[in-house]
């Protein structure tokens, strides 16, 4: 199977959140989970993420060998 993993846009970290590729585009991928990133350099920024209307498309589309930065 295949996955994506979520990592921070800021500091370049895993955040620990990934998602399994079903193979259905349309198919709503993460939806309503917070996703925040663990290192102290951006605690400070207090970065917190809610994906609501992505689809597994989109992640595909926005992902880099595997990985997606948010």
């Amino acid at each position: 199977m295949q996955k994506i993993d979520v990592y921070c846009k800021h500091c370049r970290k895993k955040t620990g959140v990934s998602h399994l590729i079903t193979g259905n585009g349309d198919a709503p991928a993460l939806q309503n989970v917070l996703i925040t990133c663990p290192q102290k350099s951006c605690k400070e920024d207090i970065r917190v993420l809610t994906l609501k209307k992505f689809t597994e498309a989109q992640l595909i589309k926005k992902s880099i060998d595997g990985k997606i930065y948010l």
